[in-house]
């Protein structure tokens, strides 16, 4: 199991899984994802520093490029996120409604949705 989401959306799916109201060990496996995508995140925010005064098509490749977490001992918090966003039953909309729909994608369904959204 992987989910792969673009540079840009790191954060929309951060923010997300953080503010999804689950407990116990649930709520453990979200926090292990939101810390690597939080850690991310930092990485990106000073890779971009880097590109200031970049021509504009360097900074949106830079966006576009895959973040991929997979399997090894994120194998079970990936699986567990799968089954919250299952059963999440709150209306969302905006940017929060498409970047549910790219982790449900790939964690609930299995599919290769990577650049859809």
């Amino acid at each position: 199991m992987k989910l792969e989401i673009k540079n840009r959306e790191v954060l929309y799916a951060h923010d997300l899984l953080y503010g999804m109201s689950i407990g116990g060990v649930k709520s453990v496996h979200r926090t292990r994802i939101c810390k690597l995508l939080a850690k991310k995140f930092k990485e990106l925010q000073e890779e971009a520093k880097a590109l200031e005064g970049a021509p504009m098509e360097e900074l949106v490749a830079f966006e576009a490029e895959p973040f991929v977490i997979e399997g090894g001992n994120l194998q079970k918090s990936l699986q567990i996120i799968g089954s919250v966003l299952q059963d999440y039953e709150k209306e969302l909309e905006g940017k929060d409604a498409e970047v549910f729909e790219l982790l449900y994608s790939q964690l609930v369904k299995g599919e290769e949705t990577y650049g859809q959204v």
